[in-house]
Parts: C-alpha cells; sequence; structure tokens
C-alpha cells in the first residue's frame, strides 16, 4: 500500500507498506543506510513474528518532477479504466514502487477473541478438522496456533518450504515416504479424525500427534495446488495426501486466491462439507 505526498516545499515523497516478503525485494540495495539497517530489521521481524505480532515494513522515496507527473498521468488514466483497472493500478504503482530507501518495521498486537480456543477445541471433539489459512509469516502463524491451543508444544511439525513446483513436489514426496502415507486412492475419501490422524509419529512422550505447516510466499507454491488433476505426482495430491493425514494444518504467506484453492483442493477431493471462518486475514 502506497501513499504519495507533496509537501509544502513542493517536493515529493511515497511512503510504502507491505509485507516483507514483498518490500524487501523492491529497496534500493545501493543505498548504503539501506543497507546497514536491512538485517536488523530482518532480525526485529522475526522476533516480533516469533511473538504473535503481525509485522509490516516500512520504506520511501524521493520523486522528481519527471517521475511523479508520469505516475500521475498513469495512475488516473488506470483509475478511469473500464477494462483491466486492477492490473493497470498495479502497473502505474510499479514505477513509484522501487529503489526504496528501507525506514524500518511495525509490529502489532492481535489479541485472539474471548472463548477462541475453546471453540476450537469443541471443534475438535466434535471430530471435525480445523486448518489455518492466513497471509501471516510462518513464525507469526505458529505462535497463534500455539496461544489458541491449535497446536500443542509435544507435537512434531512437518514443515514444507518450496518456491517451485519441482520443489514442493520433491518435499511432499520426501514427507510422504518418510512417514508411510499412502495415497489418497487407498484410503477412505473422508477428513474425519481416524486413529492414524494422529499414529503415525511416534514422540518419546507418546503424545502421538502432529501438524503440516505449509508456508508460501504468496507467489510461487499454492498456484500448483487449486487444480483437480488426480495425476500422482501433481503438487495438489501429494499436499492432499499429506495433509489429511495430519491432525492439524497452517499455510502461511497465502493470497485470497491461494485459500480459495486450498478449500478447493479438499472439495474436488472428498464429499466432505467444508466450512470457511475468516475476518479477512485468516480463514479457518
Amino acid at each position: 500500500m502506497s501513499v504519495v505526498i507533496r509537501f509544502p516545499n513542493n517536493a515529493v515523497k511515497v511512503l510504502v507498506k507491505g509485507a516483507d516478503s514483498s518490500m524487501l525485494s523492491i529497496l534500493d540495495e545501493k543505498n548504503e543506510k539501506t543497507a546497514k539497517i536491512k538485517q536488523m530489521t530482518e532480525h526485529h521481524l522475526c522476533d516480533y513474528s516469533s511473538q504473535g505480532l503481525r509485522t509490516l515494513v516500512i520504506a520511501a522515496r524521493d520523486l522528481n518532477d519527471a517521475e511523479f507527473e508520469e505516475w500521475q498521468e498513469r495512475y488516473e488514466e488506470a483509475s478511469t479504466s473500464l477494462i483491466e483497472r486492477s492490473m493497470k493500478l498495479r502497473q502505474a504503482a510499479t514505477l513509484v514502487e522501487n529503489n526504496l530507501d528501507l525506514l524500518g518495521a511495525t509490529a502489532i498486537e492481535d489479541k485472539l477473541q474471548d472463548g477462541v480456543p475453546e471453540a476450537i477445541e469443541s471443534l475438535r471433539q466434535a471430530g471435525i478438522k480445523v486448518w489455518v489459512l492466513t497471509g501471516d509469516k510462518q513464525e507469526t502463524a505458529i505462535s497463534i496456533g500455539l496461544s489458541c491451543r491449535l497446536l500443542t508444544p509435544n507435537m512434531h511439525q512437518i514443515i514444507i518450504n518450496g518456491t517451485s513446483e519441482h520443489e514442493c513436489r520433491r518435499l511432499l514426496a520426501n514427507a510422504k515416504a518418510k512417514y508411510g502415507i499412502k495415497s489418497a486412492e487407498h484410503r477412505d475419501g473422508t477428513l474425519k479424525l481416524k486413529k492414524f490422524d494422529y499414529d503415525f509419529v511416534d514422540n518419546a512422550d507418546d503424545k502421538r500427534t502432529s501438524s503440516v505447516s505449509i508456508p508460501e510466499t504468496g507467489k510461487q507454491n499454492l498456484r500448483y495446488t487449486g487444480g483437480v488433476d488426480h495425476d500422482s505426482n501433481h503438487c495438489g495430491d501429494k499436499l492432499f495426501d499429506l495433509a489429511t493425514t495430519c491432525r492439524v494444518v497452517l499455510c502461511c504467506r497465502v493470497a485470497p486466491l491461494q485459500k480459495a484453492g486450498i478449500v478447493d483442493l479438499v472439495k474436488s477431493r472428498t464429499n466432505d462439507m467444508t466450512l470457511a471462518i475468516g475476518d479477512g486475514e485468516i480463514v479457518i
């Protein structure tokens, strides 16, 4: 999200805020000050996220008259367009959302509503599987999962982090092989909590539960999970096999369309009823 400001002295500046996954890639790496504070900012982001705080990166850039006029012309044209308005607005924004000077990061506490842990436990006792789909960082999502008792400290976590179709497929296949997870066609197609949901991980304390955490970049990974192709090599099939065998699923860094893709992943492969509940940021 950006705002362009003209100051009383006629200087023009663009201020930009956004997730670190998108902001850190559009910084001016040649700026010595930005390079100096980038590492410290990333450390702060990790620290904030591990506390369950929601983070944003803030950056800015000075615009000369030519840059401002070019952006203003493109923006006004895009904002009145009757076709592909969103795409044109995005293209106009890229004119000024680049080579930014890093200012720092912010973090806010977004407390859970009263009764959330109890509500989740009630759903579990009723045999309903609960998945969390969020645009938050992985550390934030896990911290929130622990605070609402969706996750427990003794749960074994299977973390899938991939940035390409090939890497996602390999990591999912490795996890399936490691825990002896069968393909969907060899199981009944329901998501009710059954014995295998928590029996394939053998922890020392014999509290055999597991979760799968699937952090995404919001750019690549989940685009491979939205189809209905039942080819055993397809990422969607492997993700379905792994996720439905786990007691809890967290999908991090997912965009709204990717959240819909995860819901469709389940609906297209089972006869179960799904319910998506969200506040615009997190879908359960």
